[in-house]
C-alpha cells in the first residue's frame, strides 16, 4: 500500500493539491505517527458541487473547495462541517481563497470553537497562536503545544 500511496501523493501534488491536516503541521516532530494524508485543492468552479467535495481512498483524504466569497464559504462550513475550517487556516490555502486571517479571524472563531472537545481541538490552539502572533505562523513552542494536544486526543480516541 505504501508504494501506491507514495505514487498517489506524488500525483496529487503534481496536480496542484496542497498538503493539509496534521502532516502539514507536524511532519518531522518526534513521535508523529499520521494515519493518512490530507490534501486540498482550491478550484474556480465545479459542475458537481457548490462548495466542498470530499473523497477518501488509499490512505488519502482528497478535498476540493470552490473559491467563492469568504463569508459564503464560512457560512456553508458552519452548517455542514466546521472541521473544514482547519484547512482555511493554512496560509497557502487561505491566500488562494482570499482569506486574510487578521481580517477574517472573527468569522473563523466560532467554527474553530466548535472543534473544542474533538480530535481536531489542536486547531483551536493553532488559531489562538495565530491571534497571539498576529500572523499565520507557529513558534516552536506553540507547535509543540498543538502537537501535544493532537497526540493526547488521538490517544483518547484509540481507547474508545
Amino acid at each position: 500500500m505504501e508504494t501506491n500511496n507514495n505514487e498517489l501523493v506524488t500525483q496529487l501534488i503534481s496536480e496542484g493539491y496542497q498538503l493539509v491536516g496534521s502532516r502539514y503541521y507536524f511532519t518531522g516532530m518526534p513521535g508523529f505517527e499520521p494515519h493518512d494524508y490530507d490534501f486540498l485543492k482550491v478550484i474556480d468552479k465545479s459542475d458537481v458541487f457548490k462548495h466542498y467535495a470530499h473523497t477518501h481512498y488509499n490512505g488519502c483524504c482528497v478535498d476540493q473547495i470552490v473559491k467563492c466569497p469568504v463569508e459564503e464559504l464560512l457560512n456553508w462550513i458552519s452548517v455542514h462541517n466546521p472541521m473544514y475550517c482547519a484547512s482555511l487556516m493554512i496560509p497557502e490555502v487561505a491566500e488562494k481563497l482570499g482569506i486574510d486571517f487578521n481580517k477574517h479571524r472573527e468569522l473563523l472563531k466560532p467554527l474553530v470553537n466548535q472543534l473544542v472537545g474533538t480530535k481536531w481541538e489542536y486547531h483551536k490552539i493553532i488559531y489562538d497562536s495565530y491571534v497571539e502572533n498576529g500572523a499565520t505562523y507557529l513558534t516552536d513552542k506553540q507547535r509543540q503545544i498543538a502537537f501535544n494536544s493532537y497526540r493526547e486526543t488521538r490517544k483518547k480516541n484509540k481507547k474508545k
